[in-house]
């Protein structure tokens, strides 16, 4: 399970709150699965990274943004549901994207210099923005980056507010990108819920615990989770068979270490469940949190999580979940080859989510 820190993303977005950025320790303890000690054993070599990154070679890198509006951000996290399941595309987590663009720069006459400057801060191939014009109509914009410097090349205006009329722009876009989706083609997560009040809050709890990775100071990171466990609640209430919701309540009571309210949360979501749900990566962080912490199973756990990364082999929660459950044991348990599994992860996290908080403290 990403747990209490991470994440969905299937269903990260650049949020309307502020960026969590106080200081951050790499021997702080990041959660119960990856304690203080443990993780200070842990060596992220150059070579392992530089192996990471050569797996990851040919893959376009893409960030989404969206403006302060609230059907930009249901555009936004659309993409950020769906991309992942692109074969030929590595998408940036919406968190690394907030630490470098603020949702209040993004104004009605953004300019290309300032995209550039965004586009070489993420390192990305690309950059899709979502905002309004000074009219008030809602557009995306796709620009592609080379040599520092971006270029639009496809701007597409939101019919309607509607779900129906987002879904389209996110297939244009897509269509113009040649995006791969292999077999995911034909059914794809573009709105996890129906609800883009629930698809929002969801977002902003997710951004606020992922960029709480690290943070020492142990009221502020429970005030971080409390938070997180409103917005949570208050999707639910929206959607109640809502997976991310309940994943995103699931990791702030993780976070609060209120472990028999976290197994409820796990046990509700198993009941109201939608195996159809055609986001299957949701549905399998969901089944492997659900076999770490109610069945006890850390190796069903650690199957489901693998199987995130057949579909998405970039999946920076499914990349944290294996570490998390590789060292959820004593410190005196964690052999050599444990300790080996988890750098490889780590170092894969480094290679293809540079900037993100997990990252930062990885490379300290």
């Amino acid at each position: 399970m990403l747990g209490k820190i991470l994440l969905l993303l299937a269903v990260l977005i650049h949020s309307v709150l502020p960026s969590v950025t106080p200081e951050r320790s790499r021997t702080s303890r990041l959660s119960r699965g990856a304690s203080g000690e443990q993780f200070k054993k842990l060596v992220v070599s150059k070579e392992l990274v530089e192996n990471s990154k050569k797996s990851i070679a040919g893959r376009q890198r893409l960030a989404v943004c969206a403006a302060k509006d609230p059907d930009c951000q249901a555009i936004s996290v659309m993409f950020n549901a769906a991309l992942p399941y692109a074969q030929n595309f590595l998408l940036a987590d919406a968190t690394t994207v907030a630490t470098f663009i603020k949702a209040e720069e993004i104004v009605a006459n953004v300019t290309v210099s300032q995209v550039s400057q965004w586009a070489k801060q993420l390192s990305v191939d690309w950059l899709v923005v979502c905002r309004t014009r000074e009219s008030g109509e809602r557009i995306v914009e796709l620009y592609q980056c080379r040599d520092q410097t971006c270029a639009l090349k496809e701007t597409n205006a939101v019919a309607t507010s509607s779900i129906e009329a987002m879904q389209k722009t996110c297939e244009a876009v897509s269509k113009y990108l040649k995006a791969d989706f292999g077999p995911h083609a034909a059914k794809l997560p573009w709105m996890p819920v129906h609800s883009k009040e629930a698809l929002i809050e969801i977002a902003q709890g997710y951004q606020l615990i992922l960029g709480s990775v690290g943070v020492e100071d142990e009221s502020q990171r429970q005030a971080i989770a409390q938070e997180g466990l409103r917005l949570s609640e208050s999707a639910l209430t929206k959607d109640p068979a809502c997976i991310q919701a309940i994943l995103l309540q699931a990791s702030c009571h993780d976070i609060l270490g209120q472990a028999d309210a976290l197994k409820e949360t796990l046990k509700k979501g198993f009941m109201v469940r939608k195996p159809e749900n055609p986001d299957r990566l949701a549905m399998l962080e969901f089944e492997g949190d659900y076999a770490r912490y109610v069945q006890n199973n850390r190796e069903g756990a650690a199957a489901k999580y693998m199987e995130m990364l057949e579909i998405d082999p970039n999946h920076l929660r499914a990349h944290w979940s294996l570490i998390e459950t590789a060292l959820d044991e004593p410190v005196v348990a964690v052999d050599a080859e444990t300790l080996k599994f988890v750098a490889e992860h780590a170092a894969a996290i480094v290679a293809a989510h540079p900037g993100s908080p997990i990252a930062t403290i990885l490379e300290k």
